[in-house]
């Protein structure tokens, strides 16, 4: 973070230029939060007021790989097909994704629209928990 003087006293930029906009003190549950995630980009636009609970969810780790959700997503998966491949919750897997601002409101996103090929070559394989053992030997998956 950016360290400036104002007052007298040593304060975060960030934290400033907020308050100078708000024209008031920042309260104690109020974070500000870098929409970039660059901690020196101290742009306005960059800016914005979270409660810290809020805050505390925007940079919470997801707990599965979201930067291949995130291509699984762009490759026409959905939240729901996301939540089976990773066993979670569609709607958690939306809501890390809302926190990104990768989420785009209205975007339809249906299952069939991506091959099972496709999820396999991003993935570099299936996962066990959605395959399921065929009658004649051979293993399909099961979506």
């Amino acid at each position: 973070y950016v360290v400036i003087r104002a007052d007298g006293k040593q304060v975060y930029e960030h934290r400033w230029i907020m308050e100078q906009h708000l024209g008031r003190k920042l309260e104690t549950p109020e974070h500000v939060h870098h929409r970039n995630e660059v901690k020196s980009d101290n742009r306005l636009s960059n800016l914005e007021v979270l409660n810290e609970s809020v805050h505390h969810r925007t940079h919470q780790v997801p707990g599965f790989d979201i930067d291949t959700a995130k291509r699984l997503y762009d490759a026409g998966v959905g939240y729901k097909l996301l939540g089976r491949i990773y066993a979670r919750n569609g709607l958690s897997i939306r809501e890390a994704f809302i926190n990104r601002g990768w989420h785009l409101s209205g975007r339809v996103k249906p299952a069939a629209s991506v091959t099972r090929k496709a999820i396999d070559d991003i993935l570099g394989g299936v996962p066990s928990h959605l395959m399921s053992q065929e009658s004649n030997g051979g293993s399909a998956w099961r979506l």
